[in-house]
């Protein structure tokens, strides 16, 4: 699976759910912490204790984020939102500098 279809990966006990740009949905094992760093550097962000997202699909950020492609909101959580926004502001940085 490319990393460019993940959307977001959500929590589930002692697995992830990992949904993709096709609502398809894998269960993997291993928890967030595992997964986090494993996709830091790929623009796939925390954003709250349960949920890491694709920043490519981030299309509104608010008090929860409005996602592309699909009608999900997930929400932000207090304790990421000052790492969720810097990466956040350096990925549309990037993106406009290639334009």
């Amino acid at each position: 699976m490319p990393l460019e279809s993940i959307v977001f990966l959500e929590a589930n006990g002692n697995y992830v759910k990992i949904i993709t740009v096709d609502q398809v949905e894998f269960l993997v094992s291993g928890n967030m912490k595992y997964w986090e760093n494993q996709l830091k550097k790929r623009f796939i962000v925390r954003s709250h204790k349960s949920y890491l997202v694709n920043l490519y699909y981030v299309m509104k950020v608010g008090k929860v984020l409005h996602l592309k492609n699909t009608k999900v909101k997930l929400p932000v959580g207090r304790k990421y939102k000052n790492d969720f926004m810097e990466a956040h502001y350096k990925y549309v940085k990037n993106v406009e500098r290639l334009y």
